[in-house]
């Protein structure tokens, strides 16, 4: 979190990279790697290549990029002002997770 903390993203994704090889069923690890995956792609090519990047992983693991963890990237997004990005990032959420409550708050 120190690097993350610093938004040194890199360096976090690869220290959260070691770390889940150390501890694969670390879900918190999974979720904080995953968002900073998700956002690298974001700097790169936008919200298209973080897409990109999403449905990619979700093709390999179903069960990546877990509801709670893209609601709360959702809603980072909103708070920044980048509306149209949350609503992709909301939109994809209700797709991947329609019987879920939470996704349609």
């Amino acid at each position: 979190d120190g690097y993350r903390a610093k938004g040194e993203r890199e360096l976090a994704i690869q220290s959260y990279a070691k770390s889940l090889q150390l501890n694969p069923h670390n879900i918190y690890v999974q979720r904080r790697l995953q968002e900073l995956r998700f956002l690298s792609a974001y700097d790169r090519g936008g919200i298209d290549e973080a897409i990109r990047l999403y449905r990619k992983a979700r093709d390999e693991n179903p069960r990546a990029y877990d509801e709670e963890a893209m609601n709360s990237m959702g809603y980072s997004f909103l708070r920044q002002g980048k509306k149209g990005e949350a609503v992709e990032i909301f939109k994809l959420n209700t797709k991947a997770y329609p019987e879920s409550w939470n996704v349609w708050d």
